[in-house]
């Protein structure tokens, strides 16, 4: 073998990554759940329904491009045609 990723040594190595990433994530779980990172869920249940964005005003007008009829206009566009 010349190189360590030949054989057995590629799964020894994966085999001790899996090892060592399934105990710090173990780890990282008993902190948080010794901390309280999962006690405060009654404030979670509700984050989603909070917006930082203002109502929009009803009467606000929306721009329109220059050169396009008002979509008020009465007729029908399903010609596609220009007037």
């Amino acid at each position: 073998m010349t190189s360590p990723f030949d054989g057995t040594a590629f799964v020894l190595i994966w085999i001790g990554f899996l090892v060592i990433m399934s105990s710090g994530i173990v780890i990282f779980i008993l902190w948080a759940v010794r901390a309280g990172q999962f006690c405060d869920q009654q404030r979670a249940r509700h984050l989603a329904l909070m917006s930082g964005i203002p109502p929009a005003e009803a009467d606000q007008e929306v721009p329109q491009a220059p050169g396009r009829r008002p979509a008020s206009g009465g007729g029908s566009d399903a010609g596609g045609g220009q007037p």
